[in-house]
């Protein structure tokens, strides 16, 4: 299915934040823990970390993978997307422990699949994010079965994907923009150009903070929560 964009929809610009440097080495992704202690930052490298709120590594995970580009938690389990293998690993928060993998088959290009993942609330379902050719998002059971793809239209790639306050966020790393969607439907709702190079994890803290984690800056970067709720 094919979704685009509802007619009030504009870009804006946010403008004010805050940023410091990560020590995680290749940052691809980024989800603000349950814990509310810091984040769960996954690599490139196949690396799973929790840092503090200033991003330095206080916990690493002993099983790897091949190219991590994706994070997701709650409350129990962190989901960690491996682009390549086509894999989704399950974590266990409090331990670090690996648990289990399911395989998402995708037949497209190696590294142009599963970029992020989220839990759509709206819709009781996993959503899987596929950065381009075509740019998508893929809806999964609970039970990681496909269930459905929607084509997302007016946006280049997409580098993450997250829910907050019931609504769907995509970050794209070429056109340095935030897309927010409708989760019933995944059509368009605002967009939000964003001062960061090389976008590639988005998520939301406990104070509504956007947080951008930049893969080439290795840097993290929190826009207030005034400079982004105006405009919701």
């Amino acid at each position: 299915m094919v979704v685009g964009c509802m007619s009030s929809c504009h870009t804006q610009k946010l403008t004010t934040l805050k940023k410091f440097r990560s020590n995680v080495p290749e940052p691809s992704d980024i989800v603000y823990n349950t814990q509310h202690t810091g984040f769960y930052i996954v690599s490139d490298q196949g690396f799973l970390y929790e840092t503090d709120t200033l991003g330095r590594i206080t916990r690493k995970a002993l099983h790897t993978g091949t190219d991590f580009e994706g994070v997701f938690a709650d409350n129990e389990f962190i989901y960690v997307t491996d682009e390549r293998t086509r894999r989704i690993l399950v974590y266990d928060a409090a331990t670090f422990d690996f648990i289990k993998q399911f395989e998402v088959s995708y037949n497209g290009a190696s590294n142009e699949a599963y970029e992020g993942i989220t839990f759509n609330t709206k819709k009781n379902c996993y959503v899987l994010a596929i950065e381009k050719n075509p740019v998508s998002v893929v809806e999964l059971s609970t039970d990681f079965r496909k269930l459905g793809e929607f084509r997302i239209n007016h946006i280049s790639d997409i580098s993450s994907i997250c829910y907050h306050e019931n609504f769907l966020y995509i970050l794209s790393d070429e056109d340095q923009e935030i897309t927010k969607l409708d989760p019933s439907d995944y059509t368009t709702i605002s967009k939000w150009k964003i001062p960061v190079t090389n976008p590639e994890g988005m998520c939301f803290d406990d104070m509504g903070n956007v947080i951008i984690l930049s893969d080439k800056d290795q840097k993290i970067y929190r826009f207030n929560v005034s400079s982004f709720s105006t405009h919701l």
